[in-house]
């Protein structure tokens, strides 16, 4: 596992087709979602100085497998819908190539930190902006500028489901609270 986390943070274009077509890379693929959410809810706690303890980081961890799955699924649709992308693609390939993408989110432990922390943040988006990249070109094998097109239009409509879903669970726990005070 860990030479293949070596070759995605090195944008190394075998190791991501390796992923793409190794099927017992599922659960590696999800370690590293699980990794990455956890150490972004211990940067976030330490930076705030609240810390979120085991629920916010269990919280951080199930908000980030629902979103890692949502993601993967609407990058799949998009990609083999709008753009034709590979036959034989499928949602479980754009799970384990996205899966290790978010590698370099692993930086965003160190927000606690005066004046790294906010650089780590950056240097973590714009590296998984480029690990993203290579694995959606190469999980759907389609053109960088329909990889671009795929992503944007991902984006949109994965904010758009977590904003609908965020809004739900605003309501029902607006209705709850009016229902306990009743």
């Amino acid at each position: 596992m860990m030479q293949r986390l070596i070759g995605i943070l090195k944008l190394d274009i075998p190791t991501y087709e390796e992923i793409e077509h190794d099927e017992s890379a599922m659960s590696q693929a999800m370690a590293v979602v699980g990794v990455v959410a956890v150490l972004g809810a211990i940067g976030t706690g330490l930076s705030s100085g609240q810390g979120g303890g085991i629920a916010g980081a269990g919280a951080s961890l199930v908000g980030a497998l629902i979103g890692w799955w949502v993601g993967a699924w609407v990058t799949y649709k998009v990609g083999t819908s709008l753009f034709k992308g590979q036959a034989e693609a499928t949602h479980q390939e754009m799970l384990r190539v996205l899966g290790f993408a978010q590698a370099p989110m692993a930086l965003s432990v160190l927000t606690f930190i005066p004046g790294v922390g906010a650089i780590a943040g950056l240097v973590g988006g714009i590296w998984s902006l480029c690990t993203y990249f290579i694995a959606v070109r190469q999980g759907l094998d389609i053109s960088n500028f329909q990889t671009v097109i795929t992503i944007l239009v991902m984006m949109v409509v994965y904010f758009t489901i977590i904003f609908g879903l965020a809004m739900a669970f605003a309501a029902l726990a607006v209705m709850l609270g009016l229902a306990a005070g009743a």
